[in-house]
């Protein structure tokens, strides 16, 4: 069987696309892990978790009811003023809204063609199968999210103005 001219050869990618796209989501899932230390760590020292203790406490949340108990928690502090307090939880928030984008990279079905990449996931909510990430650059702009509230997290906690809040 002869294939159709009219439909792209994906044997005929280039090598360098599809390890931009490999790349693109390992530096996702990298600045997303980071991410998740900090928040762990700041409700750790929130909570007073000694270190000794940190692993075997924090290790049995997973990331969005570390997020829930940090808001409750910095919400609950006497450390932070209140517009402080607005901040972190609004961060925590964004961190939340990434978590969704991490569910679908690191569960979707990848696919890269000629025509493009992407991922195909399945929301446990809705049972309904939605494409993600078609376009250039997107999950670029995602570990660049990931890495600003890190950082805008460590800015609040260290007594600064976080600079993109």
């Amino acid at each position: 069987m002869t294939k159709r001219a009219d439909k792209p050869d994906p044997d005929n990618l280039e090598e360098a696309e599809r390890q931009e796209v490999y790349q693109s989501i390992g530096r996702f899932i990298f600045h997303f892990s980071q991410l998740e230390f900090t928040i762990r760590t700041v409700l750790a020292a929130e909570l007073r978790i000694s270190g000794a203790h940190f692993a075997m406490v924090m290790s049995v949340f997973d990331f969005a009811a570390s997020c829930r108990v940090a808001i409750a928690a910095f919400r609950q502090s006497h450390r932070f003023d209140e517009a402080r307090k607005k901040q972190l939880v609004k961060l925590l928030n964004r961190a939340l809204e990434l978590n969704d984008h991490r569910v679908r990279v690191a569960h979707g079905v990848w696919a890269v063609s000629p025509t493009g990449a992407g991922a195909r996931h399945v929301s446990r909510q809705n049972l309904v199968a939605k494409d993600y990430y078609e376009k250039r650059g997107e999950l670029r702009e995602l570990a660049d999210a990931a890495q600003d509230v890190m950082g805008c997290i460590l800015e609040l906690m260290m007594g600064r103005p976080a600079s993109k809040p």
